[in-house]
This record gives structure tokens, C-alpha cells and sequence, in this order.
């Protein structure tokens, strides 16, 4: 039997994201995914999940700031892009200006072109930055393959994607 949402529905009837062709998003969204796909193409070791994967993070002010997976041969030392660009933000004093995600994968095999969205630990450091950033389950993310001109993006939120997520502020 499949989990039913408030309303009584499926949740399995309801998608965690909307799809818009390329076109459709602002110049600030396309500049993301660009710059998002620039820092995928950088990805040198992806040899056990088989993808590329780039995140670009939006922040308040409008600036910008990209990463990439990197992967060894042990789990541990699997990190992925999401997980380097908020270190890294976080490097700089930034984590908490955080506004919008967009991420970028590819496969090994080109014929998969199905987007990868944030993984669960991923989605988890997401809403702690977005906690942060005072955008509470309202964080925009963009996700896509690397042909997103012709496949389309999906456009969600953190919330959608993590809908009941652990807080330590929870009541």
C-alpha cells in the first residue's frame, strides 16, 4: 500500500518537482546550471557512482560559487558537489547566505539522462544551510543532466525534495 499525503492522495502521484524547458527559466537561473555544468566538467574522479556532478550555490547579493564531486575507491572518501560547495561556503563565512542550489550530473554512460537530485545526507546539509539562510524548507534547487538545454529542469525546493526533515529546533 503506498504512503498517503495530507490530503488523502498518493504520494506516490505527486512529483517533488517541476519541469520547465531551459528557456523558461530567468537569466540568473540559466548563469547557475552554466556555471553548475562548467564546474561538473572539472569532476576528474567519479569511479564509483560513475557521475559527474557539479553544484553551483546562489547566494545573497547575486554572487555566485561553484564545486564538484570528487570520489575515491573508499566510501569514506566519497564527497559529494553539494557537500564541497557548503563546506567551502562555509570556509568563507558564507554558509548563511545561502538563496538557491543548482546541480548538474552526468553519467558515465551517456545514454542515462535522467537528473540526479541531492542524495539523502545531501538533502540533509541543504536544510541545515537553509535553516542558515532563514529560507526554511523554501531553498530553490535546480536540477538537471548535462543536455539540460534539451531535457528540460526540474525546479524544486528543499522542502519538496525533504519534507519532514530533522530540526533541533523542532517542538
Amino acid at each position: 500500500m503506498a504512503p498517503y499525503n495530507s490530503k488523502g492522495g498518493s504520494i506516490m502521484e505527486e512529483k517533488a518537482y517541476i519541469l520547465k524547458g531551459f528557456q523558461e527559466l530567468s537569466s540568473v537561473q540559466q548563469k547557475m546550471l552554466m556555471q553548475a555544468r562548467m564546474a561538473m566538467q572539472k569532476a576528474r574522479n567519479f569511479v564509483l557512482q560513475r557521475y559527474k556532478v557539479g553544484a553551483t550555490a546562489l547566494l545573497e547579493g547575486g554572487e555566485m560559487r561553484s564545486a564538484f564531486n570528487n570520489e575515491r575507491r573508499v566510501v569514506q572518501g566519497m564527497r559529494c558537489a553539494e557537500d564541497n560547495l557548503l563546506g567551502d561556503l562555509d570556509d568563507e563565512g558564507l554558509g548563511d547566505q545561502l538563496v538557491a542550489i543548482a546541480i548538474v550530473s552526468q553519467s558515465e554512460n551517456l545514454e542515462d539522462t535522467e537528473p540526479i537530485p541531492p542524495c539523502g545526507t545531501c538533502r540533509t546539509i541543504i536544510q541545515e544551510y537553509a535553516e542558515r539562510s532563514g529560507r526554511y524548507g523554501d531553498l530553490e534547487i535546480l536540477y538537471v543532466n548535462a543536455n539540460f538545454e534539451e531535457e528540460g529542469v526540474r525546479v524544486s525546493t528543499i522542502g519538496k525534495l525533504y519534507p519532514e526533515p530533522f530540526s533541533p529546533h523542532q517542538k
